[in-house]
């Protein structure tokens, strides 16, 4: 009798990071799920310590100067808000979140790192956000149909999950809320256009985009889509290429001006009409710059202390919405940064993608107005789904040097 021999299953650590990653990103803003992403970020820190003392610490220029940075403007931060004896500053919750931006870059880039050669981030993405897509999908046709499948128990924590009021429903799928599958969707939208050219896929995840009604993701995905339609070539023609493109753009605009003067009643219109949270996302942590002192100005009050800020000094914000007054910490990445690091801080972090830009070529430039956007109306660089950006970022460098090493030899 013949035996075959099986190879027995063999988990790589990369694997493991990139399931945590990947879980984390979708889990993120569950009501049950903040002690479990609590453990799987402590898991990460402990994995890649000891990869990095196994294999030494394998780094870029870029990485190491914003790490290196960013730990010592925490560290500049704690002490002058320490000493200083501001009663709000909670040293402990600082330095965590200090050390999780680190994590969070340092993971980004070893995920590409290890996978050069093969398109594993972008692949994960894509099928996260159609899975996603067409759970969002299913829950409108059946909301429809009179079935809220976010109101069976067991649904509407994990699989189904759903902004229902009296108002208006949004549904969401595996994710917290529209915006944070926005965040995915947008990624996996931008690889199909400008990478795999599956606009079938991209009309998928643009209708779970409408039905979601994330304004986020919405209008962020328009922008990708035009600028695709005015960057490629859609036929060799060049006058049919001009004419679809023209068509395309005047029928989005046409769509816009529609949208734009709509009359009637429909809460999930109106919501976007006045701009949904743009004053909370954006405008918001400008504002608390603005209020802060010169020596917080400079210094930062400190990471993950904005709410304890906030209610200290009992500040009123003319652009708190009810999201920012039960959650204060939030603020999208740029005012965070700016808020809690000071100017040095925003200045590192700004330089740290200003870098990223140059190593990009070509059409992977495109990649950079998305999570310019993001990075202005989102708190990416507070949550694992920044690991997810900046992976994606490095695998397209890897991918153009690579790519340049063929054409060499």
């Amino acid at each position: 009798m013949i035996t075959e021999n099986r190879r027995p299953l063999q988990i790589k650590v990369i694997d493991v990071i990139w399931v945590l990653v990947c879980f984390c990103c979708c889990i993120s803003g569950d009501k049950w799920a903040d002690s479990v992403i609590s453990v799987c970020y402590y898991a990460l820190f402990g994995i890649l310590i000891l990869v990095v003392i196994k294999n030494g610490l394998s780094i870029t220029g870029e990485i190491g100067t914003f790490c290196g940075s960013v730990f010592l403007l925490g560290m500049i931060s704690a002490i002058y808000n320490t000493f200083s004896g501001f009663s709000y500053f909670n040293l402990f919750v600082h330095i965590r979140q200090v050390l999780y931006l680190i994590l969070f870059v340092y993971c980004g880039y070893y995920l590409a790192y290890k996978n050069q050669g093969n398109s594993l981030i972008f692949k994960t993405v894509h099928y996260i956000s159609l899975i996603a897509a067409w759970a969002i999908i299913f829950q409108g046709v059946l909301q429809r149909a009179g079935i809220y499948l976010n109101r069976i128990t067991f649904f509407s924590e994990t699989l189904f999950q759903a902004t229902d009021t009296s108002r208006y429903f949004r549904p969401s799928g595996f994710f917290s809320e529209p915006s944070y599958f926005a965040e995915i969707c947008l990624i996996d939208i931008f690889y199909c256009l400008f990478k795999k050219r599956n606009l079938k896929v991209v009309l998928i995840e643009v209708i779970a985009l409408a039905l979601s009604t994330s304004s986020l993701g919405i209008v962020f995905a328009y922008l990708l889509f035009v600028i695709w339609a005015c960057t490629q070539k859609i036929t060799r023609n060049r006058y049919i290429d001009f004419l679809i493109k023209a068509i395309m753009i005047n029928v989005l605009l046409a769509a816009i001006i529609l949208f734009v003067g709509y009359q009637g009643d429909n809460a999930i219109i109106l919501r976007i009409q006045k701009g949904a949270t743009i004053k909370q996302r954006t405008l918001r942590s400008f504002e608390i710059f603005g209020k802060l002192d010169d020596g917080h100005k400079f210094f930062g009050i400190g990471m993950q202390n904005l709410t304890r800020y906030l209610n200290e000094h009992s500040i009123t914000l003319v652009n708190d919405g009810v999201d920012t007054i039960v959650n204060k910490e939030f603020a999208q990445s740029f005012g965070y940064i700016l808020c809690t690091l000071g100017i040095p801080g925003a200045i590192t972090f700004v330089g740290f993608l200003v870098s990223l830009f140059i190593k990009c070529k070509g059409k992977n430039k495109y990649f950079f107005i998305l999570i310019t956007e993001l990075c202005l109306t989102a708190s990416l660089i507070t949550r694992m789904i920044f690991v997810l950006y900046i992976s994606v970022i490095y695998q397209m460098i890897f991918e153009e040097s690579e790519g340049n090493s063929i054409q060499n030899e």
